[in-house]
């Protein structure tokens, strides 16, 4: 068996050839096979990392920073994230982060604590959102 075997060896740079090396690294490996099943179908032109962190975003996170208008919106997004424990690296939710300042019904938010942190979001007080 040992002789008629052949070992394979892949790296991420040959598996998303199109999308932001340094990005794809810091992901878990748990994402990877979404993140490869819709670049697979999506089949994405070259992306730099900002494009390739929003790729991302939408298609293996289901977040589509622009679509979050609203706070309920954006808590939605968070419950969904907190209460599956996702583990998203940091540089994704700083995208995240700075996609959500453009709006302004976010100003007083902590936002850097309460999408980073499961605690912080959980301790978030309700009066806030009114």
């Amino acid at each position: 068996m040992l002789q008629t075997g052949y070992k394979l060896s892949f790296n991420l740079g040959e598996l998303f050839p199109n999308l932001s090396y340094p990005i794809v690294t810091v992901l878990d490996k748990c994402y990877l096979d979404p993140l490869y099943n819709a670049q697979q179908q999506i089949k994405p032109n070259i992306l730099g990392d900002n494009a390739t962190i929003d790729f991302i975003l939408l298609h293996v996170f289901e977040i589509v920073p622009e679509l979050i208008n609203e706070p309920s919106d954006l808590l939605r997004v968070l419950m969904r994230r907190h209460y599956s424990n996702q583990n998203v690296p940091d540089i994704i939710d700083q995208r995240l982060i700075q996609i959500l300042c453009k709006n302004d019904q976010f100003n007083d938010w902590p936002l850097g604590e309460i999408i980073h942190n499961r605690k912080a979001f959980f301790s978030f007080p309700p009066s806030t959102l009114i």
